[in-house]
């Protein structure tokens, strides 16, 4: 092979060829936020994560908690009343990967119906129905 003419890198003049253009979204369609997408524990729904709370459970802390900052698993809920309402400690259980007990899932009811704004949220009932 012949490299005679070889110089190492290739400088391309300013007429040589035109920058790359964008190319449009199928549709026209603007994304509304970048970056990473979470999905709410209750609804299943998968969103932006600045539209969601971030629930964690802290080393050395007696429960979960609401902080963005906070270590440890966590879990991602809307901070509306109807997911908050919908919530139950197995949905928190499986994030977490630990058991979270009824208690520990009223005290977090308490603080995110304060941070959504409910007058209160009542922990669901998911065990079967008892025949009597």
């Amino acid at each position: 092979m012949d490299r005679s003419g070889y110089r190492g890198w290739r400088v391309r003049g300013i007429d040589e060829e035109e920058p790359a253009k964008k190319v449009a979204l199928p549709g026209d369609a603007t994304p509304e936020r970048s970056g990473p997408r979470r999905r709410c524990v209750a609804c299943r729904a998968s969103v932006s994560t600045g539209d969601l709370l971030r629930i964690a459970w802290p080393v050395g802390a007696a429960g979960p908690a609401v902080g963005r900052t906070l270590s440890g698993r966590g879990a991602w809920i809307h901070p509306e009343p109807t997911c908050v309402g919908a919530l139950c400690p197995g949905d928190l259980s499986r994030a977490f990967r630990r058991k979270v007990t009824r208690s520990q899932m009223a005290d977090l009811l308490i603080g995110l119906a304060a941070i959504v704004g409910a007058d209160s949220v009542e922990l669901p009932d998911r065990r079967p129905a008892e025949d009597g």
